[in-house]
């Protein structure tokens, strides 16, 4: 039986930090690097539409989804009895969430 696909949504602060991540990258003149953080961030995402709960839970209750090929986090909420993802933020993990 073929996974349950759910709706998928960014929040205004996950685009605002997929955005602050591709201008850092550029001003460290490193737009290769950028390019294949930026897609492995956008394939955590895009991951969640068919694997909702593959991150792990955290205290606060939202779920996490550590990329193994770059520093990065994706922090979401999955709502199963509405079939949806809510992607709050695209974290380094140096960086504490929520801030």
């Amino acid at each position: 039986m073929p996974d349950k696909r759910v709706d998928l949504h960014l929040s205004e602060d996950a685009l605002h930090d997929i955005e602050a991540i591709a201008a850092w990258c550029e001003s460290q003149s490193a737009w290769q690097a950028a390019e294949g953080v930026l897609l492995a961030i956008m394939d955590a995402i895009e991951s969640l539409v068919a694997h909702p709960e593959a991150g792990g839970m955290t205290a606060s209750g939202s779920r996490e989804r550590v990329l193994s090929a770059v520093p990065y986090r994706v922090v979401y909420h999955f709502d199963a009895m509405y079939d949806h993802v809510t992607v709050h933020a695209a974290v380094h993990t140096r960086r504490q969430w929520p801030l």
